[in-house]
């Protein structure tokens, strides 16, 4: 009987992979070594970034770029040699003149190279002043586009993050009960879920940037005083304005339901110069009415007093009469 052959699997050389590896990262050095050229429109922008007050970019008849000081003089300033060393420089540019994240950072970029394309191919020369403003309009531009209700089905009226907050009673719920406004479904869930989005959009846009705490002061100052606006006109049409049993006079439940629905209606207020998305300003709306320590939104006529009895009379915003 023949005796069975044992076969053994052919192997590499011991440092085969080993070889293969040291060649591919000698062809990646090569690669990140090999110069290449940049596009008209980079070098347009890296010249850009290097320009100071009063200085322009123009091109000469050969297509030639340079920077030409107010009186004439052209600068001396150093020329990115690669599209990658460009965006590096850009990136720092920007990012020691404003606060802005990587990837919204890398947007500008685009829309600055793009924009820059139409300077290039018509030789119009490009003042400092002219590329500030397109930086600006670049960062408004993706930084409008950012500003996205990102948190819309994060916390829905159904999730339990929504229904564990019911249980809490907060004080803006309080609020929606004392107007009549206490229906579970209708009333109460919405307005955590647009109080809590509103709070996750707002931490979200802060940390990146796209909006500042001194924006978002000036918003809800605003808002304040536009519900206050509200409150008053109810009030003199519907309210302890009039005498006790004029016709027009309506309780004070429903004359809360009134300025509570008008102030959910409010949506020309700008947040950092950008509209913010459906739903924020009523989620606004609903923290502010939810300030326990120093609240100044009521939707009852007599908030102040039902919900703070404590309060100064000095304290008190509006005080129904």
């Amino acid at each position: 009987m023949a005796k069975k052959r044992t076969v053994i699997p052919r192997r590499k050389p011991p440092d085969a992979e080993a070889h293969v590896v040291s060649v591919q990262g000698d062809l990646f050095q090569l690669a990140a070594q090999t110069p290449v050229t940049p596009a008209p429109r980079e070098v347009a922008l890296g010249l850009a970034i290097q320009m100071k007050y009063g200085d322009t970019l123009s091109f000469t008849d050969g297509g030639i770029m340079q920077v030409v000081s107010a009186d004439g003089v052209v600068k001396d300033i150093a020329r990115e040699r690669t599209p990658v060393g460009i965006s590096i420089a850009v990136s720092n540019y920007l990012k020691n003149t404003r606060n802005l994240e990587a990837a919204v950072l890398r947007q500008v970029v685009d829309i600055l190279l793009t924009t820059l394309d139409g300077y290039v191919e018509s030789g119009t020369s490009l003042t400092h002043s002219d590329f500030i403003r397109l930086v600006d309009n670049a960062v408004i531009t993706i930084t409008s586009q950012q500003l996205i209700d990102f948190a819309y089905n994060l916390y829905s009226p159904d999730s339990l993050e929504v229904r564990e907050r019911n249980a809490s009673d907060p004080l803006h719920v309080r609020q929606l009960q004392s107007i009549g406004l206490d229906n579970l479904v209708e009333n109460v869930l919405p307005a955590i879920s647009s109080l809590m989005r509103a709070d996750e959009n707002l931490h979200i846009w802060l940390k990146n940037g796209l909006v500042t705490e001194s924006g978002y002061t000036a918003l809800t100052k605003e808002l304040t005083s536009k519900y206050l606006e509200i409150r008053s006109r109810v009030e003199n049409d519907k309210g302890d304005k009039l005498p006790p049993n004029h016709q027009n006079r309506v309780p004070e439940a429903n004359r809360g339901q009134d300025v509570y629905y008008r102030c959910r209606d409010i949506n020309d207020l700008l947040l950092n110069g950008h509209e913010p998305p459906t739903g924020f300003i009523k989620g606004v709306l609903e923290s502010l009415a939810n300030d326990e320590k120093d609240c100044r939104v009521f939707w009852h006529p007599y908030g102040e007093k039902l919900f703070f009895p404590n309060r100064r009379p000095e304290e008190e915003v509006f005080d129904g009469s």
